[in-house]
């Protein structure tokens, strides 16, 4: 008896390695620039990049490829909830907490105590009172909550209901402006103002998966178009009203807008991508989690030694890359690779009662 295998999509792999890409293009050109020890040149350049706002339209892809792709994680099969929890924590927490124990490692600026390694063992620290080892850990509690709404859902029996993830969204926008509004009553973390948008892209992205794989069905791809304009929106009504008084926020808003229409594009033109940016999407994870530790380790050896210093910024962010790439397919195949495995034979004895080599456990 054999489990049957998950059709994987290149474009959407694509997607998830140019979506890794740019948050390390960010991050490496923040560090480096503002880095006074280094010297490095091309500050026109991170000015770009943080209007830009690379890392928060990598963010939103990484957002809407959650939904696309956990959308058809479910199948009919009441077991299938077990499953899923049991392949998410094996495709997350391995990899998240080899991380942990680098960024503990070599990460020497943070001043951790047991209780903040203890909170983020759990990938919610922020629920204790604790900071992020790494910062960007705050994108992984947003996902763990898209969970938790998705296993409610699948048990409601409303999974396939296009309608459902309209109202969800309408719901999110609901909270995100009565957070915006009582912002000033009480301390809100940064990260979670931004979470019902967040969410609302995770939405989206299950919307867009249905009307994808269906795309003759005239009732899912109009319910997405809606979905699509409720989507679109918000950063088009603060692009429009910064024509009157620019604000903060229209760099955010054109992030959002940008890594929507990324998508779009990335769905059409990436479904003959190269074998590079598929393998970067495959590795992405490992990408995403390790580039800080990377890009730290990189700068304080050019600060110490003073090697390499007063280079362009191009320089170090390809740099940062190819360390980044070359220590990510190490740990994709020491730790993603074999836990992921691990992970689909549990699920797929606890749902069948029979091991993938066809004996019964």
């Amino acid at each position: 008896m054999q489990q049957q295998a998950s059709q994987r999509y290149k474009n959407i792999d694509a997607l998830r390695g140019l979506a890794a890409i740019l948050v390390l293009i960010l991050h490496v050109g923040e560090y480096f620039l503002r880095n006074r020890e280094i010297e490095a040149k091309g500050r026109g350049l991170l000015d770009f990049f943080v209007y830009q706002d690379l890392g928060r339209i990598g963010i939103t892809i990484f957002f809407i490829i959650s939904g696309f792709v956990i959308s058809k994680s479910f199948s009919t099969k009441r077991k299938e909830i077990r499953s899923f929890l049991i392949k998410r924590f094996f495709r997350l927490y391995p990899l998240f907490w080899v991380s942990m124990m680098l960024g503990i490692a070599f990460l020497s600026h943070k001043d951790m105590g047991l209780s903040t390694i203890l909170a983020n063992t759990t990938m919610l620290p922020a629920f204790f009172g604790q900071d992020f080892i790494i910062g960007l850990y705050w994108s992984l509690e947003t996902e763990l909550i898209f969970y938790g709404i998705m296993a409610a859902i699948y048990l409601s029996g409303m999974l396939g209901n296009l309608r459902c993830f309209l109202y969800l969204t309408i719901g999110a926008y609901v909270i995100l402006g009565v957070l915006y509004l009582l912002s000033g009553q009480f301390t809100l973390l940064p990260h979670w103002l931004a979470t019902p948008y967040h969410l609302s892209l995770m939405f989206i992205g299950v919307s867009w998966r249905y009307a994808y794989d269906d795309a003759q069905d005239r009732n899912k791809k109009s319910r997405f178009t809606i979905h699509l304009c409720l989507i679109s929106s918000v950063p088009v009504a603060i692009l429009l009203l910064s024509l009157i008084r620019p604000t903060e926020l229209t760099s955010d808003a054109l992030a959002y807008l940008t890594g929507i229409i990324v998508f779009w594009l990335g769905l059409r033109i990436f479904k003959g991508a190269s074998s590079f940016m598929v393998y970067l999407g495959k590795i992405s994870y490992s990408v995403y989690l390790l580039h800080p530790i990377v890009f730290y380790q990189v700068a304080q050896v050019i600060t110490k030694s003073g090697v390499g210093k007063g280079l362009h910024i191009s320089v170090y962010i390809l740099l940062c890359l190819i360390m980044t790439v070359g220590l990510s397919t190490i740990t994709y195949y020491l730790v993603e690779k074999p836990f992921n495995k691990l992970g689909r034979n549990l699920a797929f004895r606890k749902t069948t009662g029979i091991n993938q080599d066809g004996a019964r456990s």
